[in-house]
């Protein structure tokens, strides 16, 4: 919890300076001695209260689209798919070589977030979204249920985050977050997870100003849950099952993730990456016995379209056990309106 104070307090303070230092310098400054039009009041004209100066040492397509509009209020939209195996692409499961607890079926998402830009580099978000479970199922006709009162949408883990972009030095551009998550996911909530805090750093080196990009990111995710640990099935009278064993849960999970990029063309670049994580689980008595997933190898392109749409396809990869039967397609995009 002290953690998690000393990260809102920076967060915050860092706002609070940087607001009284720009306070001035995103304005235009009227002439003293011009009498000033009216202004027109409408909602387009309070959105755009106030559009706030591009930090141009931030250059990173991934991390310039993620800081979203520059107007004072925005709304951010991230739409994502998850797939098969590239082997099997109209399977409705995802690969699952690690086993991990939770809905497995391919899905496509789509979440909307009302963001506050608070000055030119901190943010503050509030979404939700829904997500669409085996979408070629659902289009082309098939049943892509697999259990009982399995439903084929739900509502994203709505949540609240706060992120600051900055430099650290003339050539690391850097990105914070902290996040906390209401837990809706039918697969997380049958395991009586309800509520998730998210902290995640970014580093991008850029070595001579070159089109290499040289990237590290460290993520802790901690989750809560309504009930004890469930070790075994619950059974009715019948003999079936009325609450599976929570399996693989996890308490906590952290990830590094080091990453190399290379811009083709300053709108679009190659990128990879290896996602090396650790977890604890609820199974295990010991808050600090660590449990290591298999590692995953992103193969990718991101195109930023404009300042404020980015797409980035990739290929996942499981690293320890490479198979086109584990392989997925995914895409992520990000667009700001406003």
């Amino acid at each position: 919890m002290r953690a998690v104070v000393v990260i809102l307090a920076w967060f915050l303070a860092s706002g609070a300076y940087a607001a009284t230092d720009d306070s001035t310098s995103s304005m235009k400054v009227e002439d003293a001695t011009d009498t000033p039009a009216p202004a027109k009041t409408s909602i387009g004209n309070i959105l755009r209260d106030k559009k706030f100066e591009e930090d141009k040492r931030i250059n990173d397509l991934e991390l310039r689209a993620d800081g979203g509009s520059l107007n004072r209020y925005s709304t951010q939209f991230v739409l994502s798919y998850s797939g098969s195996a590239v082997n099997d692409l109209s399977n409705p499961q995802r690969p699952n070589p690690n086993q991990s607890p939770g809905d497995m079926r391919t899905y496509a998402s789509g979440s909307a977030n009302v963001r506050y830009r608070v000055n030119n580099d901190v943010g503050v978000n509030f979404g939700t979204g829904v997500m669409f479970y085996a979408p070629y199922q659902q289009v082309t006709g098939q049943d892509p249920q697999h259990k009982a009162n399995q439903q084929n949408y739900g509502v994203s883990n709505p949540g609240a985050s706060i992120d600051k972009n900055y430099v650290l030095g003339p050539e690391v551009q850097s990105r914070s977050t902290f996040a906390l998550y209401d837990i809706t996911d039918q697969g997380y909530k049958a395991g009586g997870e309800w509520g998730e805090a998210a902290v995640r750093q970014y580093l991008k080196y850029n070595p001579g100003h070159s089109r290499v990009i040289l990237g590290f990111s460290v993520e802790g995710d901690w989750f809560t849950y309504a009930r004890d640990y469930q070790a075994n099935n619950i059974y009715d009278s019948h003999h079936q099952v009325v609450f599976p064993k929570d399996g693989k849960t996890s308490r906590y999970y952290l990830t590094a993730i080091p990453s190399f990029e290379y811009k083709l063309v300053d709108s679009l670049n190659f990128n990879t990456s290896i996602g090396y994580s650790q977890q604890n689980f609820r199974s295990d008595p010991s808050w600090w016995n660590w449990n290591h997933p298999l590692s995953t190898w992103r193969v990718g392109v991101g195109w930023a379209i404009t300042h404020d749409i980015y797409i980035n396809p990739y290929l996942n990869f499981f690293m320890e056990s490479p198979a086109f039967n584990t392989a997925s397609l995914n895409v992520n995009t990000v667009f700001s309106i406003f």
